[in-house]
């Protein structure tokens, strides 16, 4: 079934993002006992343990107090299991291949340049709007390529693997289009060419009167209006 993400306003619906599936139900655990990191608590336990001491897919052991720093994989099209998101996991609890993680990561980027086409990308994903979350678990949970990403609960693999990712996106792609939008506005205010029209003094709705930054008070307005209005009258009487 596919629900049209829209928006009610007054009398009329319109829809931001194109329609999607139902986001697909939770897997049930029980018939995945292989999976090691079902529950975030169990990653979250695994990284305190390896902190110092030796990660199950380095060739090296790690330094004591400190915490293994992650590089991406060398190729990513390689179906050997990938060895950066390790809770990533088949059905058989053996980390999916650097292939796989290639193409989740592509389609992620296509999904977030969707929404960025709607305006609906936020600058931090915790500022996302709901349907817009729901339209991201809709596209990617639903490709068969990622069903490892529903073995688990809560979708936290998937909003992990978001939080990590999710903040390099916007630097690489949102950012620069903001910065582009903030430099024409800035030039267009800086630029000295442009013509500053006066207001229409006959025009009822427009305050002629002077403005404080000319350097010159009301008070001493009103006495060169005063002076102007004197010499009218005297010119006027002598011819």
């Amino acid at each position: 079934m596919n629900f049209p993400l829209t928006i009610q306003s007054g009398h009329q619906t319109w829809t931001p993002l194109p329609p999607t599936q139902e986001p697909p139900p939770q897997l049930d655990r029980s018939k995945f006992s292989s999976v090691k990191f079902w529950t975030r608590s169990s990653w979250n336990a695994y990284e305190r343990d390896r902190k110092g001491g030796t990660n199950g897919n380095a060739k090296k052991g790690m330094k004591r107090g400190r915490p293994e720093k992650e590089t991406p994989d060398d190729d990513g099209n390689s179906l050997e299991p990938n060895t950066t998101h390790i809770y990533l996991e088949g059905e058989d609890g053996t980390p999916v291949s650097k292939a796989l993680i290639t193409q989740q990561g592509q389609k992620l980027h296509s999904i977030w340049t969707t929404l960025n086409m709607h305006g609906l990308a936020p600058t931090a994903w915790s500022d996302a709007a709901s349907f817009a979350v729901r339209f991201v678990e809709s596209s990617i949970l639903n490709d068969p390529r990622f069903c490892y990403l529903r073995l688990c609960d809560d979708n936290w693999k998937l909003n992990y693997w978001i939080a990590k990712n999710y903040p390099s996106w916007v630097r690489n792609h949102l950012a620069p289009a903001m910065d582009k939008v903030v430099k024409a506005k800035r030039e267009s205010l800086d630029n000295k060419d442009l013509i500053k029209i006066a207001p229409d003094p006959s025009d009822d709705d427009v305050d002629v009167s002077p403005d404080p930054s000319d350097g010159i008070s009301h008070e001493e307005s009103l006495e060169v209006l005063e002076d102007i209005t004197v010499h009218f009258f005297f010119l006027s009487h002598v011819t």
